[in-house]
């Protein structure tokens, strides 16, 4: 997932916070984190942005930027690992879809109105990496994302993705059917080419 709020990088920019964010993002450690609930919460705060990171020990587990002006946030990045909460016995799947919500929560305690994502996550399957959003979609009908947290395509998107999602037949296949090269030809044969660039949003 990457930033899709272009308001957010400007005042990223704006504040002199990029290098620092980066190097948070990258790593360093949760000694500044405080712990809320199962898991160690770090926030940065200035005249425009809210950050947000939760951490497993070394890197962060979630990444998250609440612009202050328009009360919209990104969700940039999600990453699976059993020590994202302070247990050290996250569960895959379950114990990830859990740290999402509280992600949310947070979100909307600091006043976040509408959260938004690009939904690039990849996921493991049978030793083959495959990319969760649209492997969902072709065997379900629905993305991860949307099954789980209803987010739903911006405007723009939104008739381009009924019409494709009410002509859809889900398809019985393993997970790791759903290599790149198979998930490109499915996108081509079924004019679905600007499914990878949906912006995803959610109310809070």
């Amino acid at each position: 997932m990457r930033k899709v709020h272009s308001g957010m990088m400007h005042s990223l920019i704006a504040s002199g916070r990029t290098d620092q964010w980066s190097r948070y993002m990258t790593g360093g450690g949760y000694t500044e984190a405080i712990q809320i609930g199962k898991y160690k919460v770090e926030t940065q705060e200035d005249e425009f942005d809210i950050r947000f990171l939760i951490w497993n020990p070394t890197r962060p587990c979630v990444t998250m930027v609440l612009d202050k002006r328009d009360k919209t946030a990104s969700m940039d990045s999600v990453e699976y690992n059993p020590q994202c909460n302070v247990n050290g016995n996250m569960k895959r799947g379950e114990g990830t879809r859990e740290m999402i919500d509280f992600a949310l929560s947070l979100l909307k305690q600091a006043g976040a109105k509408k959260v938004q994502l690009m939904d690039n996550s990849s996921v493991i399957c049978n030793g083959v990496k495959v990319r969760l959003g649209l492997m969902y979609f072709f065997r379900t009908g629905q993305t991860w994302y949307e099954k789980y947290f209803r987010f739903q395509p911006e405007p723009k998107y939104a008739a381009r993705y009924a019409t494709v999602q009410a002509n859809l037949n889900p398809m019985d296949k393993p997970c790791d059917y759903f290599t790149d090269d198979v998930i490109y030809e499915l996108l081509a044969d079924k004019k679905m080419v600007f499914l990878p660039n949906v912006v995803w949003e959610k109310s809070l």
